[in-house]
């Protein structure tokens, strides 16, 4: 991890558990296109910086997606997919959530 440029000689470690629904729904013989909804937790373990004192605290997060995936053949699949997540602050005297947005790739194997 790095602050401002420099790097930290502790690691930032988070652990998150989300639930929620997710869809499927064919579009055509060989596109899906697909969504979900999830909420839950995330927490985040001390971490020791040159500034202070990051982590060693959680809370509410959730997020939502959208995916799209192509048969390649009739058990293999390629997907496209997009994620939202907004998790909760690093330091407890921000109010500022984390954003992310995620762009992946993935082949897999479809039953």
């Amino acid at each position: 991890m790095a602050v401002n440029g420099v790097s930290q000689r502790d690691n930032l470690k988070v652990g998150t558990l989300l639930a929620g629904p997710q869809f499927s729904y064919p579009v055509s013989l060989r596109w899906l296109l697909g969504g979900r909804l999830m909420g839950g937790y995330e927490g985040y373990k001390s971490c020791e910086t040159d500034l202070r004192t990051l982590g060693d605290r959680g809370g509410f997060s959730f997020g939502a997606g959208l995916s799209t995936t192509y048969f390649a053949t009739q058990n293999l699949g390629v997907r496209f997919a997009t994620d939202y997540t907004c998790a909760p602050p690093l330091v407890r005297a921000s109010r500022e959530r984390l954003h992310f947005l995620t762009l992946g790739i993935s082949v897999c194997a479809m039953f």
